[in-house]
């Protein structure tokens, strides 16, 4: 059984494997991301495991082993460049803090994404990796399972906004990947930050319109845009803008709203 239309296939073999390890760091490091080569070889056997998945559980759109190298693991590890230079600014009174432990909420993971890739490539980095449909959890958890990351990684199948009412304010990072529009993701991400946390949201090349939404929405939400980073991907596979946003203020809106009202009814 072929994986993708590049004709690679089940088990991927040693060679094609390491040749993608290889790529992988090279991709990185090209961005002056700092990743060991056994993260980049566990990186791989990720993909290789989403992507087998794939072919019976609808995970993900990008189905070609060669392509996910890029829009799955370069794409994801694109945040960890982010997340490292702006942990050192972050205190936090927690256990984890206190162990050196920056810790993360992944809203809207997917087939695990960005969580899995930034916790194999940094083990410092602690995570809860949320969406509601639960047969992608599953998915999510058993590879979670085989990658040996339960330390470092948790899942939940609840709604943003209730998994906000047990959890708020107690994350450093939150982290999303194309879950939906700018307005929405900051209304999303505030009720889970800390004072201070950072909201990291990748996106391709959002319209003006977009923009503008979200700038009056992060000044509604206590906001501030700290930085817009923007990346090429690998192999002309696309351009990225990643919206840095730290939470320096108080809400002038009660958070979490009511559950679906954030895309319904947005603020902006």
């Amino acid at each position: 059984m072929h994986l993708n239309e590049a004709g690679v296939s089940f088990p991927i073999s040693d060679e094609i494997k390491v040749d993608a390890a290889d790529k992988l760091l090279s991709f990185v490091t090209a961005y002056g991301i700092d990743i060991s080569d056994d993260a980049c070889k566990k990186e791989i056997d990720y993909l290789e495991m989403m992507l087998e998945k794939n072919q019976f559980l609808n995970l993900t759109a990008v189905r070609d082993f060669q392509k996910g190298i890029i829009l799955h693991l370069v794409d994801s590890l694109l945040y960890l460049k982010e997340m490292r230079k702006y942990c050192p600014f972050l205190e936090y009174d927690s256990d984890d803090d206190e162990e050196g432990h920056s810790s993360f909420v992944d809203m809207g993971c997917g087939a695990g994404l960005p969580g899995i890739p930034l916790a194999i490539a940094d083990s410092s980095l602690r995570g809860v990796l949320c969406d509601s449909t639960k047969k992608k959890i599953a998915a999510v958890d058993e590879f979670i399972d085989k990658l040996s990351l339960e330390s470092q990684l948790s899942t939940s199948t609840l709604r943003l906004e209730d998994l906000a009412r047990s959890r708020g304010s107690s994350f450093p990072f939150a982290l999303t990947r194309a879950l939906s529009s700018l307005p929405t993701v900051l209304e999303y991400g505030k009720p889970f930050l800390a004072e201070d946390g950072v909201l990291i949201v990748s996106k391709g090349t959002p319209d003006e319109t977009e923009l503008r939404r979200a700038k009056r929405v992060q000044n509604l939400l206590g906001f501030e845009l700290i930085e817009v980073d923007e990346f090429e991907l690998p192999l002309d596979f696309g351009h990225r803008s990643i919206f840095v946003y730290n939470n320096v203020g108080e809400s002038h809106v009660e958070l979490p709203r009511a559950v679906g009202m954030a895309t319904s009814s947005p603020l902006a």
